[in-house]
């Protein structure tokens, strides 16, 4: 579902009026305080890699090595101290 709406399930389409049912028998509630993921199984799985995705579309260094994310930040480095080191300088 690309809209979020609060009462219905992003991932199922489930409301409160048509609740779906879990492995139990039992109707589905809500995990979620804005009432946008329900408690069945296979939407739980789905919002977490949901989230998951999105943490990895913030990290920078997601997959690097350590010694990759070493030499990235040492270049950083470096070419911010010689951009900076002609600034105002007489020639």
């Amino acid at each position: 579902m690309s809209t979020v709406i609060s009462g219905t399930c992003r991932h199922c389409g489930c409301t409160e009026d048509n609740a779906c049912t879990l492995p139990t028998n039992d109707p589905c509630c809500w995990v979620t305080g804005d009432r946008t993921v329900c408690s069945n199984p296979a939407c739980i799985k789905a919002e977490a890699q949901r989230v998951e995705g999105i943490a990895k579309a913030r990290r920078p260094y997601a997959g690097w090595g350590y010694g990759a994310i070493v030499a990235d930040l040492r270049r950083k480095a470096r070419r911010g101290r010689n951009h900076s080191r002609g600034k105002g300088r007489a020639a």
